[in-house]
Parts: C-alpha cells; structure tokens; sequence
C-alpha cells in the first residue's frame, strides 16, 4: 500500500522516470537524465536554452544531486532540477534560464466549469451538507492521504484500480468532510456525496475522475478540487476492417465546403499532422487507420533509430515518458478526430496522426510542450496542432517554434475560450500563448457559431487572432445540437464520439 499526501489542487498518481535513478558509468552523468512532465508544481525544474552538451556534463558533474531532461539537445535545450540559477550561470553566463511552469489545456466550456460553477449553476450543490453556511475560502482544509488498496501497474494508476481517499489529520470537534465524486463522460459511476472521513473509488475507465473534499466548521465551508487521471496504455491495433460511418450530423464539415475542398486536393502522400495534446486514443474505429508510424523504429526495446525514444512507433508520451502516448482526458482525441477522424475529420482522406502527449487532466507544462515539439520538427510533421494556452510567455518555447518555420511546419493554435466566466476577450492587449507570438508560421483560430458569427467564449484579437472556424456552443433547448461531434474514450457505457465546443475544436478543423 503506497500513502502519498496531496498538496495540490491537481494530483497525478505515478512512479515516473523523473524519479527512478538510471543505472549509469561513474564516468558519465546518464544517471542523472529523467524522462516524463511534473505530477505537480513542486516538481517543476529551470529550462535552459544555448547550452551545450559539454556545458550540460559540467553542471551535472558539478551537481551529483542534480537531474536533467533533454528537451532538444540539437538546440541545446534541457531542463535541469535540484540546481539553481546560479548554478547554471557559474557554467554558462549566456544562458537563456526560464523556470518551468504550467498551461492550460484551451478545453471544451463543458469540461470547463470550476467546481463551484459545476455545483451552483446546475443546482446540484449538496444543499444539505452546505445549509445555513457561509463560503469562506480562507478556511484551512484538512490534508489528503491517498491509499492505493490495488494496482495493477506500478507506474501509474489504470482502470480497475482502486483507491482511498481519506483525512490525515484529526478534525476538529465542530466541523465534517464529505466527498463529492464527478466521474467522466461514459462511466458507470454516478455523481456521488459521501460524508465520511474517507472514501474509495474503483476506476472503470482512463479519463480525468474529478473528486472535491467538502469541509465546514462552525458557520462556514470551503473545499477543494482534486483530479485522478488513470491512464490506458495499450498498442496500436489497426484493422483491416474499414473504420464505421456514423450516422450523426458532422455539421461543421457542411460549414467548411470540406467535399469541395477534397476535389481540389491530390497530395502525393498524407500529410502529417503531430497533436500535441493529452494524447490520442489511437484504438478508437475512426482513428485507428489514421494513426502515422515511425518507419525508423523497430520494437525491439531499443532506441532504433537514435532519436532518444525507445520504441516511438507511433508517437511519444513525454507526460509519462512512455511509448503509448494514449488519451487518458478525451481532449486529444476530440482534436485528432476533427483532423483526421473517419466522418468527422476535416482532412480524413488527406491526413495521417502523429499521436504525441504532453500532458493530462488540468495541465500541460511548457517543458513537455517544447520536447513535443522538437520531436514533431524531427520526425518531419507538417503540420503541429497545439490547443493549448496560457499567459506565461516562453522566449524558448517562442525559439522553437520559430525553429519550425524555418523547417516550413506549419503550427496551428487554440486562441482560447475566454475569461473565468466564458467570455472571450482581446489577446491582443492580454496575450494567450502560444497563439500570440508573433510568427508568420503560426495560424492562431477563434471560434465562431454556423452563421459565421463569433462564439461568446472565443477569444479575439485584430493583430493576433488570425481566422475562425466552427467551434461549437450551447443550445439552451438541446445543449448537444451545436457541439461540435468528435471521437472520444473508450468507456463501459460504448459512447464513441462525444459533442464539445471550444477554440481547441476550430484549431483542428483548421
């Protein structure tokens, strides 16, 4: 039984390669490389940019202590932990130096709802645990500890798996927890409120399982929001079987004269389009023939073709730091499917999948996102779909990307969903990265509704927003009709596609 005590709002439960020392030479540093994102804030190093490999072997020697993580070593771009700035200024007083930090995935207004959001304007806020109480979010909450009662990989949680959530420390006399568990689109599990001091779940499937721990004391209560992501990595299993047409209205592919636009297309070969994103569900009907394969590989356990990737035949997981870079959120999926998807892709008969994670759940660091990247770059992606974003600006991210435009990719970006309260705003006064950088390789897309108009989330900007496509939105009188229809997770209900709305699903009809 493993006991970890959650500090975070978002808790990923795994024992990553940033945590298993490597066995290596005493004469080398190999030891002291990593693979696989940060499962929270504290594990978030310095990235470093104009930094050579003799450079990278000077600090690490210096810092026995110290690990790193190879983002794009022909750039000479890594991530370092346990050492300072000063540290790496005392090896390389040119260093670029930024420290890691988070984005956001640019996800669907339906996923998108705080908690509070989620309880209150749905009317389902647990009216009898809140009663007569006043919200005050300086009310200190209890600590988390997590048991995992059965696991089945050692690595990260998977379906199946059980878990208890309990408080750690004792509460005081006059106040109470619950837990209030939202389970992902397709599970068997219902919405659920317990009071009690713990509580277990058994996953039945790999998406984001959001549980909030509900504390009152005295006349007040506060709460806090946690996400357990089990993942599903399997191999790619394509079929001989040609993939299903489904039956369901694609309107966004009327929108964009997509049969006519076929007619004038006659590519040579597919074109690659790399999804960095949560990962793709590479065995889903409608992508599993769509998915692109590294012909350099061989699965053999090696790193065949010298890139860095042990066995990347279709893509890499630089979040876990694995070979199966499967969608454990369904965000990826939608995006992949709306490019590629068979029935609902815009490119369907023209494009292939480069299935690439960079995150899972809330968050996508700038690190992973620059080593995805690199990789799209190396292996010869055209195109590069990022339906992410934030307002931290990366000078290194920003090197990279204009890296790809010399390489003649392509990136096309999310503009964003708008403010806390889904209302889209000017990223031309209040950048959203990376759709603000100022590179003419990168096509930053807004959303807008059937009639061309602009959707109420979608952000805008005169100078930095540069095309909208059909993103989708919410009918009052039938909240699906408007989403825009894509692949999804697989689940026990056998839900396949799912309706989503945001400028992550212009981005990929682009």
């Amino acid at each position: 039984m493993i006991n970890t005590v959650w500090n975070s709002l978002h808790y990923m439960f795994l024992v990553s390669a940033a945590s298993i020392t490597l066995v290596g030479c005493a004469q080398n540093t190999d030891h002291q490389r990593y693979q696989g994102g940060p499962s929270d804030s504290k594990a978030l190093g310095f990235i470093v940019s104009n930094f050579s490999a003799d450079e990278k072997e000077e600090l690490l020697t210096r810092h026995p202590e110290a690990n790193y993580r190879e983002l794009n070593s022909k750039l000479g771009i890594y991530e370092f932990k346990n050492v300072s700035e000063q540290d790496i200024f005392e090896v390389n007083p040119e260093a670029l130096i930024e420290k890691n930090n988070f984005y956001k995935l640019e996800k669907s207004s339906l996923s998108q709802n705080t908690f509070n959001n989620h309880l209150k304007l749905q009317n389902s806020m647990p009216a009898d645990f809140f009663e007569g109480l006043i919200e005050n979010s300086l009310l200190r909450l209890p600590e988390v500890e997590l048991n995992v009662i059965n696991q089945k990989d050692v690595k990260y949680l998977q379906p199946e798996d059980k878990v208890e959530l309990k408080i750690k420390n004792v509460l005081d006399p006059n106040s109470s927890v619950a837990w209030y568990l939202m389970p992902p689109l397709g599970s068997e599990h219902k919405t659920l409120l317990v009071e009690s001091e713990s509580v277990e779940i058994t996953f039945d499937m790999a998406a984001t399982y959001n549980i909030a721990l509900l504390y009152k004391r005295s006349r007040f209560f506060n709460y806090k929001l946690f996400s357990l992501n089990p993942t599903l990595n399997e191999p790619l299993k394509t079929s001989s079987n040609s993939a299903p047409v489904y039956e369901e209205y694609f309107y966004h592919l009327d929108i964009i004269s997509q049969q006519a636009a076929l007619l004038n297309l006659h590519p040579v070969k597919k074109i690659t389009v790399a999804i960095c994103d949560t990962g793709v569900n590479y065995n889903h009907p409608a992508l599993n023939e769509q998915i692109w394969t590294n012909t350099d590989e061989i699965l053999d356990g090696k790193d065949t073709d010298g890139n860095g990737y042990i066995d990347d035949l279709y893509g890499y997981d630089f979040f876990y730091g694995d070979n199966m870079p499967m969608d454990d959120e369904g965000h990826g999926t939608h995006v992949a499917g709306l490019v590629a998807g068979k029935g609902m892709g815009a490119a369907s008969d023209v494009a292939q999948i480069m299935a690439l994670k960079v995150g899972t759940g809330e968050r996508v660091d700038h690190a992973s996102l620059i080593e995805c990247i690199s990789y799209a770059i190396d292996k010869k992606a055209q195109i590069i779909n990022i339906s992410i974003g934030g307002e931290g600006e990366s000078k290194i991210l920003e090197f990279v990307l204009q890296k790809a435009q010399e390489e003649g990719v392509l990136v096309v970006t999310a503009a964003g969903n708008g403010d806390e309260k889904g209302k889209g705003f000017d990223i031309d006064s209040k950048p959203i990265y990376p759709a603000s950088y100022d590179l003419s390789n990168i096509i930053s897309v807004g959303a807008c509704d059937e009639y061309g108009e602009l959707t109420k989330y979608s952000n805008f900007g005169r100078g930095s927003v540069d095309i909208v496509a059909p993103g989708g939105y919410s009918n009052r009188e039938n909240p699906n009709t408007k989403r825009i229809l894509s692949a999804y997770l697989p689940n026990p209900k056998q839900i396949k596609l799912q309706g989503l709305e945001g400028t992550s699903m212009a981005a990929p009809i682009v």
